[in-house]
């Protein structure tokens, strides 16, 4: 009877790898193993662990690590690329195993961790995979600030992922010593501002080129209590400072326009000055919306 092609059909299934278990079970003995192995048929990968061929790509190496590594999850860059985020490319595949456990797999990254439990991981595409919020927790601690800040928002303007969610998964298992701990706090904290979560791309744009330049607001859609059903996009309470993000698709009406130039008025009769940027302003200028604002909001202080 010929093994070989049965072999490499199961194989197949896990990127090229097969267990000795599973070559028992197929009804090879220890010498058949190893004539194959002499052969050139089988490669010994690590104890207990065999390859059929080598593997082509990434996904083939991850179904070979998770076959033969107890409890490992697909994580980090490995996770983020199958859930669709745009990661660097080059490095190798990523998995994580209870920190009780002390494998490797050739090829892969091998992480351990005492804090992964059902609840972090699912199936995608026929694999163990932590779920996005896990997958964004990990990443903090392999990119860097701005990067990650970046990643955030997308995802948070996208929908694809609750600041909520991120901050309950922080209590959970951000703790002293946990990689990434610090900088999920951090963004976490710079998001959490009433009316930030659901911010438009523009607003969060303005609030990052503000923060980017040492003068966040101090409160982020505010309600100045004086026009009904009105908030500011953004202010600085002290010097009645009113930021406002004028998007094309909002503000290219005459009514729109005269609405907002009427409002503009009465914040003024309440000694409040509105300041009006938009994208074009954010992206071309940054450092000149910065310097306005800045200074705008120290001569009113003083």
């Amino acid at each position: 009877m010929s093994y070989e092609r049965t072999i490499s059909e199961l194989a197949a299934k896990h990127g090229g790898h097969i267990t000795r278990s599973q070559l028992v079970e197929l009804g090879l003995s220890d010498p058949m193993i190893s004539r194959r192995v002499s052969a050139g048929f089988l490669t010994r990968v690590k104890f207990g662990v065999y390859r059929t061929f080598t593997p082509p790509d990434e996904d083939a190496l991850l179904r070979g690590a998770v076959l033969s590594l107890r409890s490992a999850v697909v994580s980090h860059m490995s996770a983020a690329r199958i859930h669709g985020l745009v990661v660097p490319t080059g490095r190798r595949p990523v998995v994580t195993v209870p920190a009780s456990t002390t494998h490797a797999f050739p090829g892969v990254e091998v992480r351990r961790t005492a804090d992964l439990s059902r609840r972090h991981w699912t199936d995608t595409i026929g694999l163990p995979v932590t779920t996005l919020t896990r997958t964004v927790f990990d990443l903090a601690s392999c990119s860097e600030a701005n990067a990650f800040g970046e990643l955030v928002d997308g995802l948070l303007t996208n929908h694809r992922l609750k600041l909520g969610q991120l901050a309950e998964l922080l209590g959970e298992i951000g703790g002293k010593g946990k990689p990434g701990t610090s900088l999920v706090r951090e963004v976490v904290a710079e998001r959490s501002v009433q009316g930030e979560e659901d911010a438009t791309p523009l607003e969060r744009l303005g609030l990052k080129v503000l923060r980017s330049g040492g003068c966040a607001p101090d409160a982020v859609q505010y309600d100045p209590g004086f026009v009904p059903a009105v908030r500011f996009d953004a202010a600085y309470l002290g010097s009645k400072v009113a930021i406002e993000w004028d998007s094309r698709r909002w503000h290219t009406s005459v009514a729109r326009f005269q609405s907002d130039r009427e409002r503009d008025r009465v914040a003024a009769t309440h000694g409040w000055i509105t300041l009006r940027f938009t994208w074009d302003d954010l992206k071309t200028g940054p450092d000149r919306v910065i310097s306005q604002v800045r200074q705008i909001t120290e001569r009113r202080s003083a």
